[in-house]
C-alpha cells in the first residue's frame, strides 16, 4: 500500500501520470538517451563545455594597439613619400619648361649665344638687323652665335642642290629669318623657311649653291626679338658645323 502511494505521489509531482496503469514505463535505452516518459530530458553530457572547432579561429574583441598604430604609421609613411615624389616630378617639369622657354632679354637661353668677349664680335656687319631706330640698343645688337655644334652651312642639299641652313634648335621657334652678307656687309641672299626637322632644326633654303658665296661671307640669323646671331663662313663651297 505504501508502495502505490509513493509512485502515485512521484507520478503527479513529475506531471507525466495520474495512476499506476497511465505510467508509462522507463527502459534502459530511454535513460540513456535522457529521454523520460517521452520528452527530452538533459543528460550530464549536456552541461559539459563543448570543444571548438579546429577551423573556428578565436578573434579577439580588442586588437593589439601597438600593431594597430604600427600599420596606420606605415601606411601614412607611403603616401607622403608619394606626394614628395609627385611633387619633385612637377618642379623637374616645371623647371625644364623655363629652361627651354624662348627669351631675348639677355637671360636663359639667350645668354648662351653670348661670346666672351661681350657678345659682340669685332668687325661684324652689322647691317638690316630687322629694327628700327626706336628699339631698344640690346634688341638691335648683333651677337656672334655660341658654338653647339647644331648650326649647319650645307652648300648643296640632296632635295635640289642649293644651299640649306640649318639653325641651332634652341632658337627653335624665335628666329624671324636668315640671310647671308658678302665680308663687305651687303645682303647676299634671303633663305626661305622650309620646316623644322633633323634635331628640331629650323631649315631655311637660298635659291643658290653654296659655293656661289665669297669666303668670309656671314650668316645672319634675325630673332623675332630684334636680335640677331652672326656665324663667319670661311669657305662657302665646304660642309659647316658650328
Amino acid at each position: 500500500m505504501n508502495s502505490e502511494i509513493n509512485s502515485t505521489v512521484s507520478s503527479r509531482a513529475y506531471g507525466h501520470c495520474s495512476n499506476l496503469e497511465k505510467m508509462p514505463c522507463i527502459s534502459n535505452d530511454a535513460v540513456q538517451e535522457g529521454r523520460r516518459c517521452g520528452r527530452p530530458y538533459p543528460g550530464f553530457g549536456d552541461y559539459l563545455p563543448k570543444p571548438v572547432p579546429p577551423e573556428v579561429t578565436i578573434r579577439p574583441e580588442n586588437p593589439n594597439p601597438v600593431e594597430v598604430l604600427t600599420k596606420l604609421f606605415g601606411e601614412m609613411f607611403e603616401q607622403l613619400t608619394e606626394m614628395i615624389r609627385t611633387l619633385l616630378s612637377k618642379l623637374d617639369s616645371q623647371r625644364e619648361v623655363a629652361e627651354q622657354a624662348p627669351t631675348d632679354s639677355g637671360v636663359g637661353p639667350v645668354a648662351d649665344d653670348v661670346a666672351s668677349n661681350g657678345g659682340v664680335e669685332e668687325g661684324s656687319p652689322v647691317g638690316e638687323t630687322g629694327g628700327s631706330a626706336e628699339q631698344p640698343a640690346d634688341q638691335v645688337r648683333t651677337q656672334k652665335l655660341k658654338k653647339h655644334g647644331d648650326f649647319l652651312w650645307k652648300p648643296e642639299s640632296s632635295s635640289d642642290g642649293n644651299l640649306v641652313i640649318l639653325a641651332p634648335s634652341r632658337l627653335t621657334g624665335r628666329v624671324k629669318g636668315v640671310r647671308v652678307l658678302g665680308p663687305n656687309g651687303k645682303v647676299l641672299a634671303r633663305g626661305s623657311f622650309s620646316g623644322v626637322a633633323n634635331g628640331d632644326r629650323e631649315h631655311f633654303r637660298f635659291n643658290k649653291g653654296g659655293d656661289s658665296f665669297p669666303p668670309g661671307s656671314v650668316v645672319e640669323i634675325q630673332l623675332k626679338g630684334g636680335g640677331t646671331r652672326t656665324v663667319e663662313i670661311k669657305n662657302p663651297s665646304q660642309r659647316y658645323t658650328y
